[in-house]
Protein backbone atom coordinates (compact mmCIF):
# COMPACT_ATOMS: atom_id res chain seq x y z
CA UNK A 1 0.00 0.00 0.00
CA UNK A 2 1.39 3.28 -1.04
CA UNK A 3 0.72 5.97 0.80
CA UNK A 4 2.61 8.82 -0.67
CA UNK A 5 4.03 10.42 2.14
CA UNK A 6 6.77 13.22 0.18
CA UNK A 7 3.80 14.96 -1.02
CA UNK A 8 2.65 15.29 2.90
CA UNK A 9 6.00 16.05 4.22
CA UNK A 10 6.78 18.86 1.83
CA UNK A 11 4.53 21.42 2.94
CA UNK A 12 5.94 21.42 6.62
CA UNK A 13 9.21 23.09 6.16
CA UNK A 14 7.27 25.49 3.54
CA UNK A 15 5.19 26.65 6.24
CA UNK A 16 7.96 26.72 8.77
CA UNK A 17 10.35 28.56 7.38
CA UNK A 18 8.20 30.69 5.82
CA UNK A 19 6.82 31.68 9.74
CA UNK A 20 10.22 31.77 10.69
CA UNK A 21 10.81 34.93 8.05
CA UNK A 22 7.82 36.19 9.43
CA UNK A 23 9.57 36.39 13.04
CA UNK A 24 12.50 37.25 11.73
CA UNK A 25 10.81 40.36 9.71
CA UNK A 26 9.50 41.01 13.20
CA UNK A 27 12.11 41.44 15.62
CA UNK A 28 13.06 44.49 12.99
CA UNK A 29 10.10 46.23 15.23
CA UNK A 30 9.40 44.39 18.15
CA UNK A 31 10.64 42.08 20.94
CA UNK A 32 13.83 41.60 19.20
CA UNK A 33 15.45 38.82 21.19
CA UNK A 34 11.97 36.89 21.79
CA UNK A 35 11.25 37.26 17.79
CA UNK A 36 14.91 36.10 16.99
CA UNK A 37 14.28 33.14 19.15
CA UNK A 38 11.34 32.20 17.96
CA UNK A 39 12.14 32.44 13.93
CA UNK A 40 15.56 30.33 14.42
CA UNK A 41 13.51 27.45 16.34
CA UNK A 42 10.95 27.79 13.24
CA UNK A 43 13.81 27.73 10.87
CA UNK A 44 15.36 24.99 12.83
CA UNK A 45 12.00 22.83 12.30
CA UNK A 46 11.47 23.62 8.96
CA UNK A 47 14.97 22.41 7.98
CA UNK A 48 14.08 19.21 9.95
CA UNK A 49 11.01 18.99 7.57
CA UNK A 50 13.61 19.61 4.40
CA UNK A 51 15.59 16.34 5.78
CA UNK A 52 12.11 14.08 6.43
CA UNK A 53 11.38 15.59 2.47
CA UNK A 54 14.41 14.80 0.94
CA UNK A 55 14.22 10.96 2.51
CA UNK A 56 10.55 10.40 1.70
CA UNK A 57 11.86 11.79 -1.55
CA UNK A 58 14.48 9.40 -2.05
CA UNK A 59 11.76 6.81 -1.14
CA UNK A 60 9.21 7.42 -3.56
CA UNK A 61 11.32 7.76 -6.16
CA UNK A 62 12.02 3.98 -5.99
CA UNK A 63 8.37 3.37 -6.70
CA UNK A 64 8.29 5.71 -9.97
CA UNK A 65 8.44 4.41 -13.38
CA UNK A 66 11.38 5.49 -14.98
CA UNK A 67 11.48 7.26 -17.96
CA UNK A 68 14.04 9.33 -19.42
CA UNK A 69 11.96 12.72 -18.99
CA UNK A 70 10.80 11.52 -15.73
CA UNK A 71 14.13 10.77 -14.58
CA UNK A 72 15.58 14.32 -15.74
CA UNK A 73 12.84 16.14 -13.36
CA UNK A 74 13.77 14.23 -10.60
CA UNK A 75 17.34 15.21 -10.52
CA UNK A 76 16.45 18.30 -10.84
CA UNK A 77 13.79 18.40 -8.58
CA UNK A 78 16.09 16.27 -6.39
CA UNK A 79 18.91 18.97 -6.45
CA UNK A 80 17.11 21.61 -5.83
CA UNK A 81 15.95 19.78 -2.77
CA UNK A 82 19.32 19.97 -1.89
CA UNK A 83 20.24 23.81 -2.67
CA UNK A 84 17.69 24.71 -0.43
CA UNK A 85 18.17 22.88 1.73
CA UNK A 86 22.40 23.74 1.78
CA UNK A 87 21.62 27.34 1.37
CA UNK A 88 18.72 27.61 4.30
CA UNK A 89 21.57 25.70 6.73
CA UNK A 90 24.11 28.09 6.14
CA UNK A 91 21.19 31.07 7.25
CA UNK A 92 20.56 29.04 10.52
CA UNK A 93 24.53 28.79 11.30
CA UNK A 94 24.68 32.77 10.48
CA UNK A 95 21.65 33.33 12.81
CA UNK A 96 23.40 30.94 15.31
CA UNK A 97 26.49 32.92 15.49
CA UNK A 98 24.81 36.07 15.01
CA UNK A 99 21.86 36.01 17.14
CA UNK A 100 22.62 37.66 20.07
CA UNK A 101 24.37 40.47 18.72
CA UNK A 102 23.08 41.07 15.38
CA UNK A 103 22.90 44.67 13.68
CA UNK A 104 19.59 46.07 12.13
CA UNK A 105 21.26 46.31 8.89
CA UNK A 106 22.48 42.71 9.15
CA UNK A 107 19.26 41.71 9.81
CA UNK A 108 18.26 43.70 7.27
CA UNK A 109 20.41 41.40 4.89
CA UNK A 110 19.66 38.38 5.92
CA UNK A 111 16.03 38.93 5.75
CA UNK A 112 16.73 40.12 2.29
CA UNK A 113 18.16 36.88 1.81
CA UNK A 114 15.93 34.44 3.47
CA UNK A 115 13.07 35.91 1.34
Amino acid sequence: MDLFFHPQFVHFPVALLLVAGGFYAFALWQEREFCLRVGFLLHLLGLGGCILSILTGRVEEADLIHTKDIHELVVLHERLAYLISWLFAMMAIWMYLRQKRIAKVELVLFLLLFW
